[in-house]
């Protein structure tokens, strides 16, 4: 293919005009006809090699050619003819991803990349290697799929809180990064516009986004409030019980699931390990769960007990309240002084169901 594209560029000036030429019944797509009469007929290839190198092109079997496959394999090597390629077979980003990197960890790097393309497109080195320097700006020698996602190699899925927590932690290395990539006016505060706007930029719907700040239980009856830090811990990196809350009712529908989760060998306590590792399907860190498991044993006795998850679900008491509240505040007088919006010193009902909502408790309870 290498030596074809010499041949072409003799006759044709442009790669576009090799195209038009090429495409006789202009639908923008190239048939095994059109391709062979090129072939044979413009650069005088014997007929026996176009149709070789027509099987190279056509690993998946496909009986036409995309104009964007064509154009790369004609030298056309920049990143948006390969985001159509890419599209016209790929629907989301974690597809693209997935076939690109074929031991599924949580890169793809030069080599497979460059495989890729040969294995399953025909495109050589050559072109490949023209698109990697593109593809990894940074030069490390791989990529993660928030690289793919910013390229618009297909459009992301809905995701859950978690799945938008993992997401914010590959691309950020901290809480502060995070923030201020959405905080788009910088003004140290994510409003909710803000916050929905960041989520369709990165190709997610105004429905996803809905549904996440519904999953952190931010009050949709204030549009212009900010995002509380606790809010903003649970789809980021730090996290204090709150956010521990928010991400565990979003993942667990009931009880049952979540005692089944967190209670791993089932008997009826949960060790550090296991509450490690439940965190761990939470995107909480070793650290962070270390902290949080030692705020939850208060006897010290290295495990918990299964009714410490009622923290986390409806059935809370003045007690779980204050455990919740104490480490973003302090203590529980400061954290009632917090809901005291008024500043009268006394506490409405109403008052303390609005500091309540953003911890997921709803108005009755």
């Amino acid at each position: 293919i290498a030596k074809q594209r010499v041949l072409m560029a003799s006759v044709w000036a442009t790669i576009v005009l090799m195209f038009v030429n090429v495409d006789k019944n202009v639908d923008f797509r190239v048939s095994r006809t059109e391709y062979e009469s090129q072939a044979t007929v413009m650069v005088e290839l014997a007929k026996a090699n176009a149709a070789r190198l027509w099987a190279s092109f056509t690993y998946l079997g496909q009986e036409t050619l995309h104009r964007s496959h064509y154009l790369l394999l004609m030298g056309q090597a920049d990143i948006p003819t390969l985001r159509t390629l890419i599209r016209d077979r790929f629907d989301y980003v974690e597809e693209t991803f997935n076939a690109s990197n074929p031991n599924r960890d949580d890169r793809v790097t030069e080599a497979e990349f460059v495989n890729w393309l040969d294995t399953e497109y025909g495109i050589d080195d050559e072109v490949s290697m023209l698109l990697w320097m593109s593809i990894d700006n940074l030069d490390v020698g791989y990529v993660k799929i928030h690289r793919y996602v910013a390229l618009g190699f297909g459009r992301l899925a809905g995701v859950s809180l978690v799945g938008f927590r993992s997401f914010l932690q590959s691309i950020y290395e901290t809480r502060a990064e995070a923030v201020s990539a959405i905080d788009t006016d910088q003004d140290e505060k994510v409003s909710r516009q803000e916050f929905q706007s960041f989520v369709v930029f990165i190709g997610l719907s105004s429905e996803n986004a809905e549904s996440l700040l519904s999953a952190l239980c931010h009050n949709s009856l204030v549009p212009s409030s900010a995002l509380l830090p606790r809010q903003l811990d649970a789809i980021t990196f730090d996290v204090q019980l709150p956010a521990i809350r928010t991400l565990i009712r979003s993942e667990y529908a009931s009880s049952e699931a979540l005692e089944q989760a967190a209670d791993i060998d089932g008997d009826g306590k949960i060790l550090a390990a296991e509450w490690t590792e439940f965190a761990r399907l939470l995107r909480v860190d070793p650290e962070s769960a270390a902290r949080t498991f030692a705020r939850l044993d208060v006897s010290q006795e290295g495990s918990l007990p299964i009714r410490v998850l009622q923290l986390f679900g409806d059935d809370l008491s003045q007690c779980d309240y204050r455990q919740l509240v104490e480490p973003e505040f302090g203590t529980f007088t400061s954290a009632l002084r917090d809901a005291d919006t008024d500043g009268d010193l006394r506490l409405t009902s109403a008052e303390l169901a609005f500091q309540a909502e953003s911890l997921c408790i709803n108005e009755s309870k």
